[in-house]
């Protein structure tokens, strides 16, 4: 008895704390402050950067070191280190700020676009399912990514 009452309780917890991705274009759309939001601009530059990575990575798999295109892992490193780079110069040392409050976790992250390039690669350099379209919403993105980058400069 005392084992399905600790189940009963646990079993909601559990749940709560797996993380569910939405796709990036739902959390942009129900965020639309999200360029303007320290948390958010991170948390957005982490989900294009670690999706590009990942799609990367699953290309050099598939197809070998010549085959991938290396602006995809190029891109994502450059996306997630814009962001820092203009979050410091705009609010000062990033390590004075509490991630840990914020859904923000990037290993799991990175742990859900690794999955999602191992199970959603359509061949042809094409992936499908939550990455497949982060990887478009994400490219429309890199204006304000670059741009953030110039404005800095």
């Amino acid at each position: 008895m005392k084992k399905i009452l600790l189940l009963v309780f646990l079993i909601p917890n559990l749940v709560t704390t797996e993380e569910k991705f939405i796709p990036v274009t739902e959390y942009t759309a129900n965020n639309p402050n999200w360029q303007s939001n320290i948390y958010e601009t991170l948390y957005v530059a982490y989900r294009c950067g670690l999706a590009y990575s990942s799609a990367h990575h699953k290309l050099v798999e598939h197809m070998g070191d010549d085959g991938a295109k290396v602006d995809l892992y190029i891109k994502g490193l450059r996306i997630a280190m814009t962001a820092v780079e203009h979050v410091e110069n705009t609010y000062g040392d990033i390590s004075l700020y509490d991630f840990n409050s914020k859904t923000f976790n990037v290993e799991a992250i990175d742990e859900f676009y690794y999955e999602q390039a191992k199970m959603n690669y359509k061949g042809n350099s094409q992936f499908g399912g939550t990455i497949g379209n982060d990887l478009k919403s994400c490219e429309g993105y890199d204006t304000f990514f670059e741009s953030i980058v110039i404005k800095d400069v």
